[in-house]
């Protein structure tokens, strides 16, 4: 499962086609989805590749207030917007094993409904947007300390508002068992743009030899008004 929250202040057309004035709007939006995904890992001499994809389903549920021009009366008339959203998320990723000079990139879309009202910056329109790439690339040994970028990292990250990352990890020591990551996250809605997070992989006592529990939770915060969460249970199965 997944959410977001955040409010801001955008210029909104008001004709659809493109032309025409624009509004200024306070926006009050949440985003409420959840999902399933199913990857397949294969091991080389060298590393891992991994082919993964999914489907999440949601709603974006958009509040809206018409904030006032200089020289105009406040206007206190509040409209309350709901849209579905979808997102079919398909991605491969690769991952060196070399120590040091490990090196990890994934390249995937996101293709459905992902969100609406100014869902890039500077743009001024209500539609909805229907695609985004991911990426990431990842430099240094996993099991340590390691850099990540990435764009788009997981539906979390795309449905709703896109969302940008720079953060340092570690896999506490191991290999493909736990994880932890915590950085800086950027997504463009303003007046808050900026965001710190943390995220982590855990693995769960009880697994044997040929399968594994997981738990992955996610958050995202500017200790104000924007918030991004998720929360995932995975299943790992051995051939």
């Amino acid at each position: 499962m997944l959410g977001s929250y955040h409010e801001a202040q955008e210029d909104i057309l008001t004709n659809t086609s493109g032309c025409g004035s624009s509004q200024l709007l306070a926006l009050h939006q949440r985003v409420r989805a959840g999902g399933g995904e199913v990857a397949l890992v294969t091991t080389t001499p060298t590393g891992t590749g991994t082919w993964g994809g999914g489907l999440w389903v949601g709603q974006q549920r958009v509040g809206i207030q018409v904030v006032p021009t200089s020289g105009q009366a406040p206007t206190y008339q509040d409209t309350t917007l709901r849209y579905q959203l979808a997102d079919i998320h398909l991605y491969r990723e690769v991952q060196t094993d070399r120590g040091w000079l490990s090196v990890g990139v994934r390249t995937g879309l996101h293709i459905g409904s992902l969100g609406y009202y100014s869902y890039f910056d500077n743009d001024h329109s209500r539609g909805s947007t229907w695609l985004m790439p991911e990426l990431m690339l990842s430099l240094g040994n996993p099991r340590v300390l390691y850099s990540q970028a990435d764009l788009c990292y997981g539906a979390e990250n795309a449905m709703g508002a896109y969302t940008t990352r720079l953060a340092l990890g570690s896999g506490l020591g191991q290999l493909g068992g736990s994880n932890l990551l915590a950085g800086f996250a950027h997504s463009p809605h303003q007046p808050t743009p900026s965001m710190a997070f943390v995220s982590a992989r855990l693995r769960l006592p009880g697994g044997t030899g040929l399968s594994a529990l997981g738990l992955e939770p996610y958050f995202a915060t500017d200790f104000a008004r924007h918030q991004i969460f998720s929360l995932k249970m995975s299943y790992r199965l051995a051939r």
